[in-house]
């Protein structure tokens, strides 16, 4: 038996955008008493449509961004590449486009920037971002969609402010957590 789940909506410009995700439940799987979804297949959903949602939405974002504020004609493309944001439901790898300042507007000026930089400079959601301080709070552990690790807590410290201020900051000793720098994300 195969199950599709699909997720379907308009876009900011009125055009209906859709994903599928396949789920094949066999015999075997009924036969061995798994019935309905396995947190698995929970999983592999979940991660699809955000993958889709994110990509959706930083795509608008990005043409939004192109169009110049002063003069209203689109700015230059001078390449893409490419950005990973970290969200609960898994890492999603979009397109970034890096555009170049309006020669028409700033004749004297060549330079490009990246746009996804503007709405994600921590490469992660803020729902990322704010699971892994309550879970600090808790004293639970270190937490990345793929890795979880034992944390030490010391109090009184607050966190930056894009990470939402809290009494707690998870502090890994050395020896368990060297990949997470203190002030860094």
């Amino acid at each position: 038996m195969e199950w599709t789940v699909t997720i379907e909506g308009p876009d900011e410009f009125g055009e209906i955008q859709r994903a599928q995700v396949q789920i094949e439940k066999g015999f075997e799987r009924l036969a061995s008493g798994e019935i309905g979804l396995s947190i698995d297949d929970g999983k592999r959903i979940m991660s699809a449509l955000q993958e889709f949602v994110v990509k959706e939405e930083l795509e608008t974002y990005a043409l939004a961004r192109r169009v110049c504020v002063s003069c209203e004609r689109l700015r230059p493309v001078k390449g893409y590449t490419s950005r990973k944001i970290r969200t609960v439901f898994g890492t999603v790898v979009v397109k970034n486009p890096r555009l170049m300042v309006c020669q028409r507007c700033f004749p004297h000026l060549s330079m490009a920037f990246t746009v996804l930089g503007e709405i994600c400079p921590d490469r992660a959601t803020p729902q990322l971002m704010e699971l892994t301080v309550r879970l600090a709070r808790r004293g639970a552990a270190c937490v990345t969609p793929s890795v979880i690790k034992p944390v030490v807590l010391l109090p009184g410290l607050i966190c930056n402010e894009r990470a939402h201020a809290c009494p707690m900051i998870a502090i890994p000793p050395p020896d368990i957590c060297r990949s997470l720098q203190i002030g860094k994300r």
